[in-house]
């Protein structure tokens, strides 16, 4: 784990002794997710100098012969994360290392044969001496940040916002487009953030600078191609087989640390099977998020499968204390607007684990590798009934009557609901924009894209976009902020390169059908419970609770005259039925609180 950042500026524009004030000040922001000691190391060429500033908390080679910047010949690298295929890369090249860290694999991985045989998660720098480039890269999945800014005259990059927020080396803008998106999907979407011209690496991708009488970009691809074949479909047993072992030696890689390992533990299958796992070579210690609410709680289905299968699991309930500790942070823990509001969750449940130990393994990733979503089921149903002309039958339903109707009997979220009807109602074939975003009646194009025609597309576009911009992020932020390394591994590439090369993404393995046929097959265990989700109760333990009421209301009133150009349009409409007791818009009455708290939070670096 660590922060880092880098600053290439032309000579003209600051004078070394500044720089390096700066380069210490930006530092020590990113210290809020790891130690308070750091690294920093100054080069300059004939018009830049060039700050690169590091800071460490590592799991791998606790030594300072991890430490970094690394240089290694002619390059400088800084690089946050895990290589997990290291050992096999040191071996293979027979590498001769001082030390034990994976940062120093990399780096000489890097010099013989560049990107292409690296598996793990990543964001790195590489400023090459010898060719004048500098190279900013992020992993298959993007699972770590990295926010960059370039013009002519300078290159800022950092692991962080909280550098841009504060810096007055560039002028900072709020980026209209990145708001409206911001109040539909609840994150913003990569490769854009908050600012106009500040942007965030998306995943799997090389850009390449050119240090010369001035910056310039002179490449931008992907790392890894994806390659679709044709492999054989033989035998479903032989298939399953050959997943078992990729998933295990997969997990085996996720497991090298100098320090203990835990594991995260929901009632879902994702992280069941991983534990399953785990536990079979060695006992761990599980952590689970349990509500008092029966229709969020997974308290009974966690406490059977863990006691059957003897996992020592810890459970960790709320506290009205610990929420409010979150909600006073959320801008220095997410850097911008982020509602997902299973954030909460995610943050107390690290927060805990931070009391054991600086690792931890997840199961995130196994809905979108695996086919997990509801919205993969409801893909193929939407198809079919639009197929039979069900749009037009639709069309006379009274909505309103229909929602109170279902609300009652369901636990799938009206708003979910009231998207899904108005989808088939309206014959609208933005169906992926459609499934994710907090309201229906947007106005303006989000992602260009007309029809997703096979379920593929859908898979495709949940790893680009909703996972990396919002599961990992999420997981990403509220581990660092907690000092916690997660692991996710069902995110390795050869995981990915070995279910594209049977093409399995189809409406037959929809439902993670492949993850439970595993359970069954090699630990004699159904995995069949149905996850409630990893959700925060919104309503009886924020919006409706007597504590917060005064909070929320006093942040949307004073919101409403601050900010009100940066706010839905249908904010008035959200805010007032919000005061009447309709739960309908929770979630927006969330984006919204987020958002204005954000800008509050910032205010005195940001111009509005």
């Amino acid at each position: 784990m660590c922060g880092f950042c880098g600053i290439i500026i032309n000579k003209n524009k600051v004078n070394k002794k500044e720089l390096i004030h700066k380069g210490k000040k930006y530092n020590k922001l990113l210290t809020k997710r790891g130690p308070n000691e750091f690294n920093y190391k100054l080069l300059e060429t004939s018009n830049f100098y060039i700050y690169f500033g590091f800071n460490r908390l590592s799991i791998m080679d606790l030594s300072a012969l991890g430490s970094q910047p690394m240089e290694y010949k002619n390059l400088n690298l800084m690089f946050n994360g895990m290589i997990y295929n290291h050992r096999e890369l040191k071996n293979n090249n027979k590498y001769n290392l001082i030390g034990e860290s994976d940062t120093e694999v990399l780096v000489n991985e890097i010099y013989k044969n560049g990107y292409q045989y690296i598996k793990g998660m990543f964001a790195l720098s590489l400023y090459d001496k010898k060719k004048q480039t500098i190279d900013l890269a992020t992993d298959l999945y993007g699972q770590k940040p990295l926010y960059y800014f370039y013009n002519n005259n300078i290159l800022f990059f950092s692991s962080t916002l909280l550098p841009f927020i504060q810096t007055d080396l560039i002028d900072k803008k709020i980026d209209n487009n990145s708001i409206n998106n911001f109040n539909l999907f609840n994150f913003i979407p990569s490769p854009n953030t908050i600012f106009e011209n500040i942007y965030k690496m998306e995943s799997n991708k090389l850009l390449k600078f050119q240090l010369g009488d001035t910056i310039k970009l002179i490449q931008d691809c992907e790392i890894k191609k994806q390659s679709f074949s044709s492999k054989s479909f033989l035998r479903y047993n032989h298939f399953i087989e050959e997943t078992h072992n990729i998933l295990k030696s997969s997990i085996d890689k996720h497991l090298i640390s100098d320090v203990p390992i835990s594991s995260l533990q929901s009632g879902g299958i994702d992280s069941s099977l991983i534990n399953l796992y785990l536990n079979s070579q060695q006992r761990i210690k599980t952590f689970s998020v349990i509500f008092d609410n029966e229709i969020h709680s997974e308290k009974q289905q966690i406490t059977n499968f863990t006691k059957k299968n003897n996992i020592d699991n810890t459970m960790i309930n709320f506290s009205e204390d610990s929420i409010q500790n979150i909600i006073d942070n959320l801008h220095n823990i997410f850097d911008e607007p982020f509602a997902d509001s299973s954030l909460i969750n995610q943050y107390l449940i690290f927060n805990e684990v931070s009391k054991f130990t600086s690792c931890c393994i997840t199961g995130d990733g196994g809905d979108e590798i695996f086919l997990g979503y509801n919205r993969h089921k409801y893909f193929n149903l939407y198809n079919l009934l639009n197929k039979f002309g069900f749009s037009k039958i639709v069309k006379y339903l009274p909505i309103e009557k229909v929602l109170n109707f279902y609300g009652s009997r369901s636990s799938l979220s009206l708003n979910k609901f009231e998207k899904i009807v108005n989808l088939i109602r309206d014959n609208n074939y933005k169906v992926y924009e459609n499934y994710l975003t907090t309201d229906h009646k947007h106005d303006f194009p989000i992602y260009n894209i007309n029809n997703i025609n096979q379920l593929s597309d859908l898979i495709s576009l949940d790893k680009k976009i909703y996972m990396k911009d919002d599961i990992l992020v999420k997981v990403d932020r509220s581990s660092m902020s907690n000092s916690i390394e997660s692991r996710a591994p069902y995110l390795y590439d050869d995981i990915s390169n070995h279910l594209n090369s049977y093409k399995i993404l189809n409406s037959k393995f929809v439902g993670k059908k492949i993850l439970k046929d595993i359970a069954s097959r090699f630990f004699n265990v159904r995995l069949n419970s149905i996850k409630k989700g990893f959700t925060f109760d919104l309503e009886t333990k924020f919006l409706r609770n007597n504590k917060f009421k005064n909070l929320i209301l006093s942040t949307l009133n004073s919101g409403e005259s601050e900010f009100k150009y940066y706010l839905s349009k249908n904010f008035s409409v959200i805010k007032n039925q919000f005061i009447k007791g309709n739960n309908r818009y929770n979630y927006q009455i969330w984006n919204q609180f987020v958002l204005i708290n954000w800008m509050k939070k910032n205010s005195s670096y940001i111009n509005f």
